[in-house]
């Protein structure tokens, strides 16, 4: 097979890259070359001495796909583009760890804003982060009210009103910059002061929460001061001190690696100016007995093709595998030379092991379960599904599907993801329904997986390998003709509440498992995910809309009077939670009124 293979490829003496499929026609594996027929040639020769997860390649290769590029650098880029689009089962895939979030100010942006997001593009966004621990939300919301910025999803331009004031200009949220309120000039001075606050500069929102909390705490609203007391604690957290300074004031990556077991983990460091401003770490899968070199050299390829920015140095603990050669890729994403060097004073090794440090903790974490190859339950309950659905190959990426409305009203929908078995909610989405008016499941369905499924491939979104369907025949059959019209072959079952029935395309009679089987486990745990997600969002969009609309129906509340309330106390929910003394106590309410809010607010709760 081996001679007759490489025969038919017939691989060039010239740099590219090669595509290796088994013989369903899966890439299983993408790599780069100097020489493509040197490289190609070394897979057949003494596979006795190849390491196993390579032996283990071989034996399922079925056809090899080659691609010239004029130089190595460009073979380079092609080899991490087709791994980050195709995720090759036998290469290393970098996961990344989303858990920490990042500040997001929108300076692009003729009206700019502050956002919360868990990862940073390549865009001319300022980014701030990634911060360990808060939820940052309402401080967010805090400091830009405070210093004036809007909050709305609008696509302001300069120059005239919107056709409509936003909602936060009803509400008195906002300086309604929507209706063509201030100038650019003096909002772009607010978001200036928002960028110094957020670098460590000036502050005048500390003062001002302090005495709200003390304020607050004197008038025994304990729960309003405990809200100040949290986005205080937000707050510090975002502009404390970096985690490690440095002497020096270069910008650069400290860059470690821990490798054990056949799993290995990568620590990066960011500092800038010599702080130490943020760390990301990241769990190679598939690493096998990859040496460290070559490990290091993947890491820098994958994780530096899709950064934000790169710095002008990157301290490594030792020489990457063809190190020269990933110096001048580097160099040609910056569009200047990039250093890539080991650590020379004490104080650059510190820094590089403190990352190790970090890097083994975390690849200890991932090694005890969360993030490490399924266990053997899973891995069971995989191929119980595979052999009983029929799939030509192993469901390693489940998506689940529902949706929640109460009568077209507040209609949403969830998407849930299994990877490998096991719940990943980082790849979870909640879609709100735009273009299906009143009650009508099967199309709301069409509009959350056409969503979804028309951006296979795009932003490096992957393809699922079975797609699961709350519902019967009828859902199924919507989901089919999206299938259809995007014109995509995804396997796609239904999965009936009542009797656990799994509908299937082109079988008259449902299938029936047993309910002790595992793979119907796991489908029914994904289905009630699904399930789960879709309601308690659709509850959180009902529950806003009803407290919103129940202030409207309060006798004697006008808009201004609205106005004041959520001036004074932040939001509609805030509301349930004071006395009413408390909001007789406020410009224009009076105990009648306060009585009447009060009334119509629980009712609606």
């Amino acid at each position: 097979m081996s001679s007759e293979l490489l025969a038919k490829v017939n691989p060039p003496d010239k740099p590219g890259v090669y595509i290796m499929r088994e013989a369903q026609g899966k890439i299983i594996y993408v790599g780069k070359a100097v020489s493509l027929k040197k490289r190609l040639a070394s897979y057949f020769r003494a596979q006795a001495q190849l390491e196993p997860k390579t032996q283990a390649l071989v034996k399922r290769l079925a056809d090899i796909e080659v691609m010239v590029t004029d130089t190595e650098i460009e073979a380079l880029v092609l080899e991490c583009t087709l791994i980050k689009k195709h995720r090759p089962r036998y290469n290393v895939v970098m996961r990344d760890d989303k858990s920490y979030p990042y500040l997001k100010v929108t300076v692009q942006e003729p009206y700019p804003r502050l956002l919360m997001t868990r990862k940073p593009f390549v865009d001319e966004a300022r980014y701030f982060g990634p911060f360990v621990g808060g939820s940052l939300r309402e401080a967010v919301r805090v400091i830009s009210l405070h210093y004036g910025l809007r909050l709305c999803k609008l696509d302001l331009k300069p120059g005239g009103p919107q056709a409509r004031p936003c909602l936060y200009a009803q509400i008195a949220q906002c300086d309604e910059i929507c209706q063509g309120k201030g100038t650019p000039e003096k909002y772009r001075q607010r978001v200036q002061a928002v960028l110094e606050f957020l670098q460590g500069g000036a502050d005048t929102l500390t003062p001002e929460l302090e005495t709200r909390m003390r304020r607050d705490a004197e008038a025994q609203q304990f729960e309003l001061a405990a809200k100040w007391r949290d986005v205080l604690a937000d707050i510090a957290l975002i502009r404390q001190k970096p985690l490690l300074s440095s002497t020096s004031r270069e910008d650069r990556d400290i860059l470690s690696l821990a490798h054990a077991g056949g799993s290995a983990t990568v620590e990066i460091f960011t500092v800038r100016s010599g702080n130490l401003e943020g760390r990301r770490h990241y769990f190679l899968q598939h690493v096998g007995a990859d040496n460290r070199a070559d490990l290091l050299a993947q890491a820098m390829t994958q994780y530096y093709s899709q950064a934000v920015a790169l710095p002008p140095e990157i301290l490594l603990p030792e020489e990457p595998s063809e190190g020269d050669l990933i110096r001048r890729w580097l160099g040609r994403q910056r569009g200047e030379p990039v250093v890539v060097r080991l650590p020379e004073t004490d104080e650059e090794k510190r820094m590089l092991k403190m990352a190790e440090t970090n890097a083994w903790l975390y690849l200890k974490h991932s090694q005890s379960g969360e993030a490490g190859e399924p266990s053997a339950e899973e891995t069971a309950a995989l191929e119980s599904l595979r052999v009983s659905l029929g799939l030509g190959k192993t469901p390693e990426r489940i998506e689940g599907y529902d949706i929640s409305n109460i009568s077209g009203t507040d209609a949403v929908g969830s998407q849930v993801v299994f990877l490998q078995g096991r719940a990943d909610p980082s790849a979870y989405r909640r879609y709100r329904i735009r273009s299906v008016q009143g009650p009508n499941d099967f199309a709301m369905l069409q509009e959350v997986l056409f969503r979804r499924l028309k951006r296979v491939g795009e932003h490096g979104l992957p393809r699922p390998d079975l797609l699961v369907i709350d519902g019967g025949a009828g859902q199924l059959s919507a989901v089919q003709a999206v299938l259809k019209e995007l014109a995509l072959e995804v396997p796609v079952i239904g999965l009936a509440k009542q009797h656990e029935e799994i509908y299937q395309p082109g079988r008259i009679e449902p299938l029936r498992l047993p309910l002790e089987s595992p793979a119907l486990r796991l489908l029914t745990r994904l289905r009630d995910e699904a399930h789960r997600f879709a309601v308690a969002y659709h509850r959180r969009l009902r529950s806003r809309r009803m407290h919103v609309s129940a202030l409207d129906k309060v006798e004697g509340l006008g808009l201004a009077k609205r106005r004041t309330l959520l001036r004074s106390f932040g939001s509609v929910e805030a509301l349930l939670q004071v006395s009413e003394d408390d909001l007789a106590a406020v410009a224009g309410i009076g105990p009648v009124l306060a009585r009447r809010i009060q009334k119509e607010l629980r009712k609606n709760s």
